[in-house]
């Protein structure tokens, strides 16, 4: 079952579309050509800048990291980090897209109280579904 992220809005949303697996050959000609294995980019990333929130917050965030074990369980993105987003970027989201913690979230206090947090999440479509 996808973990849940806590609620919290972004400040920024860096959104890396992916890439498409392809596959290169040299001849001995010298010739080389590359071919695309696959219709659909893998490996899309959203970086998330949280800016500065409250640090019960940035707690929740870690919790969510620790509930997922890291990066081995899915986690299932608040519809403020898509919605902040423009449709036509979230078009290049793939569709029905399992999210995970692509690392460990950062979080640094700023003062008593307030911290800056970020997270990284990946979708990558050539990993199985269960």
């Amino acid at each position: 079952m996808p973990v849940l992220l806590p609620n919290i809005c972004p400040k920024t949303v860096t959104l890396s579309a992916g890439v498409y697996a392809s596959q290169g050959s040299q001849f001995a000609s010298g010739i080389s050509a590359i071919r695309r294995a696959a219709n659909l980019p893998h490996t899309v990333q959203l970086a998330v800048d949280y800016g500065i929130i409250l640090d019960t917050e940035a707690a929740a965030l870690l919790a969510a990291w620790k509930a997922a074990y890291g990066t081995a369980f899915e986690v299932t993105l608040n519809s403020e980090i898509i919605d902040g987003i423009d449709s036509s970027l979230t078009a290049l989201l793939p569709p029905d897209a399992d999210w995970y913690f692509e690392e460990v979230p950062q979080v640094s206090s700023v003062f008593p109280g307030y911290s800056r947090a970020s997270a990284s999440y990946i979708s990558d479509t050539r990993l199985p579904r269960g």
